[in-house]
């Protein structure tokens, strides 16, 4: 009888977890100068960014909710002692987002990140030191954050972003090489 009771609390949480996810679309802000990204703000629908163009997170009616920009991608000799593994590059993400129109405050952080080397490799983040964290942004402000990843072989890389981490499809992509 537990063992029953217990499995339907764990279906209904699964659930739960399974409908939090919001249709949103991720496409240029208005501001944005014309590029190759895809500007339907069709949920469902992924949009290619690169450094400095501003993407928009909108919601069903096509109202702007938060932005986010990747500012810059350097590559950092750093490495951490106590690693055992020893990336062929570690390079560090600046970014920014901004809190449009939620009502909660917003985090975007490497939980919203992931990262594919150009052997077509999934990345981890990598622990060194960086000079900004993602911090929990009320709406009307913004917050500058960095994340640093090692790349398993070097070159060009893609970032996936995910507006809920529980997603199982990218909402945008992102093409990056170090500067």
């Amino acid at each position: 009888m537990r063992k029953a009771l217990l499995l339907s609390i764990c279906l209904v949480f699964c659930f739960v977890l399974a409908g939090c996810g919001t249709d949103v679309a991720v496409t240029p802000t208005s501001d944005a100068p014309p590029s190759s990204s895809d500007s339907s703000p069709d949920p469902g629908t992924t949009n290619t960014f690169v450094v400095g163009e501003k993407a928009a997170v909108r919601d069903k009616s096509g109202s702007e909710l938060y932005t986010f920009v990747i500012n810059s991608v350097t590559q950092t000799d750093a490495r951490n002692q106590f690693m055992e593994k020893d990336p062929a590059q570690v390079v560090v993400i600046n970014y920014t987002y901004e809190n449009i129109a939620m009502d909660e405050d917003i985090r975007v952080s490497s939980l919203n990140f992931k990262i594919i080397d150009a052997g077509g490799n999934v990345c981890e983040t990598y622990p060194v030191s960086t000079s900004a964290y993602a911090q929990g942004t009320p709406m009307g402000a913004k917050c500058t954050a960095e994340e640093a990843y090692g790349l398993i072989e070097e070159g060009q890389f893609k970032l996936l972003f995910y507006d809920n981490m529980f997603n199982s499809k990218a909402d945008a992509t992102f093409t990056l090489s170090v500067e």
